[in-house]
């Protein structure tokens, strides 16, 4: 495909760029939660046990604690998914690569890599981690069944590395909305 030398990514396009992505992170984001649900029934987890933690981590408790994890982690991802469409939306190259599917692909496993990486590994280690330490007389989720600390902390590794397939799907389902508009876009005016 020639594209044209004279696209210019202007600055209505970049902010349909941006609310494109908040959007394609808000249902990345919840086709994730999906997946964390059904791996928390598969592993005997209590169901939300995962946001339930979070909330604990940050001072709430029972299904407030829950509720509490969900938003924040649809708040997450939704502003991730604004702030990984930065390059996008101000490099012309990645703006135009993203006409290319196997690029697009390319682009959504980077950016759930780097998301991985660089906010649920610190954040697990550094807050979930210590929080199921010292949870000593278990956890009772909204249904009433009991887990206990160690019972999570044995599955913990296996968890952290399970979240990296996590997140590369949330990359990819992220790159797939957000390049398909601007690869719509780049088609459109190359003609």
């Amino acid at each position: 495909m020639e594209v044209s030398k004279n696209l210019g990514i202007h600055g209505l396009e970049r902010a349909r760029v941006f609310g494109i992505a908040a959007v394609a992170g808000f249902i990345a984001t919840l086709a994730i939660i999906g997946l964390i649900i059904i791996s928390e029934t598969a592993l005997g987890f209590p169901r939300g046990l995962f946001y339930a933690v979070i909330g604990n981590v940050l001072g709430s408790g029972g299904m407030d604690a829950m509720n509490l994890g969900l938003y924040l982690h649809l708040l997450a991802g939704t502003s991730i998914g604004v702030v990984c469409a930065a390059p996008i939306a101000a490099i012309k190259r990645v703006y135009i690569s993203m006409y290319h599917v196997e690029k697009r692909l390319l682009y959504g496993v980077i950016v759930g890599f780097v998301v991985w990486i660089c906010f649920f590994v610190p954040v697990s280690y550094s807050m979930v981690a210590p929080t199921i330490e010292h949870l000593k007389d278990g956890f009772l989720d909204v249904t009433g069944k009991l887990i206990r600390g160690e019972e999570i902390s044995g599955k913990f590794s296996t968890i952290i590395i399970g979240a990296l397939g996590f997140h590369i799907q949330y990359g990819l389902i992220y790159s797939i909305i957000t390049g398909s508009y601007a690869g719509r876009h780049v088609k459109v005016l190359s003609k």
